[in-house]
């Protein structure tokens, strides 16, 4: 709060009238309305990062789970998946 608001506040102005007198001052001096800030600001991001949270989770357990599937089903039965693999040499 600036010097001025501080000073009204004693005098017994509600916040509510301090900030609209600010908001008149400004824009007389400027000629633009007031910013107000739009509700929900900011609930874009935070819903793109439980997005991309929830996607890297699944992308995470789908590769683990291929992987498990593919070691156990290379041990059950052997010679069949990756045999191949084996026997090559670079």
């Amino acid at each position: 709060m600036t010097s001025w608001s501080i000073s009204c506040a004693k005098q017994g102005w509600a916040a509510k009238d301090i900030y609209a007198a600010l908001g008149r001052y400004y824009q007389s001096l400027t000629g633009l309305p007031v910013p107000v800030r739009a509700e929900g600001a900011g609930e874009a991001a935070r819903d793109a990062f439980l997005y991309l949270l929830a996607f890297s989770t699944l992308a995470t357990w789908t590769i683990a789970l291929g992987s498990l599937m593919f070691n156990l089903y290379r041990s059950l039965v052997p010679g069949s998946a990756g045999a191949a693999c084996r026997c090559v040499s670079l």
